[in-house]
């Protein structure tokens, strides 16, 4: 039993280390170079939300949209009250053009965590693409209250 239990702690110390390196990379703007240290952090540490939401975030920072909604499901998964993996699914759906669908996501990462200006800025984007633009003006409005610095954003939609 103490050896099982030495054997999971040095796996998730493999797979905390694994995360670190592969956050540095991203950090660095070196997202290839994460993929396979996020990967093995998965691999060890198959219950943590954080290694699959890392390498969600590594797979849709590169594009590639199907693995990136394969590893935010994992992680939606484990922990369905992680506002953050709505935002990244909604976040993918606007970059695909789909807003309609967006709307609801980003909605319910609004409902999970209202005080996150991001959520309500890129729900405004939404809003803003179907050209609902009272709507949009409250979540840029909503985005502006919770953070200032998303005036500076806003002015840059057309």
């Amino acid at each position: 039993m103490e050896n099982q239990s030495q054997n999971t702690s040095d796996l998730n110390a493999q797979a905390d280390s694994c995360m670190k390196l592969g956050q540095q990379y991203l950090g660095q703007g070196e997202t290839k170079a994460a993929l396979p240290f996020l990967d093995r952090a998965t691999k060890l540490k198959p219950l943590s939300p954080k290694a699959w939401t890392l390498l969600g975030n590594a797979y849709m920072i590169l594009g590639d949209y199907q693995r990136a909604r394969v590893s935010l499901t994992n992680a939606h998964q484990i922990n369905p009250k992680n506002y953050f993996l709505y935002l990244a699914e909604g976040i993918m759906l606007t970059t695909e053009k789909k807003y309609t669908q967006a709307v609801p996501v980003f909605l319910q990462a609004v409902q999970l965590n209202p005080k996150n200006a991001q959520v309500h800025f890129h729900l405004g984007l939404c809003f803003h693409a179907q050209q609902n633009f009272q709507k949009a003006a409250l979540a840029f409005e909503n985005a502006c209250k919770l953070d200032p610095a998303y005036k500076e954003k806003i002015k840059f939609v057309k």
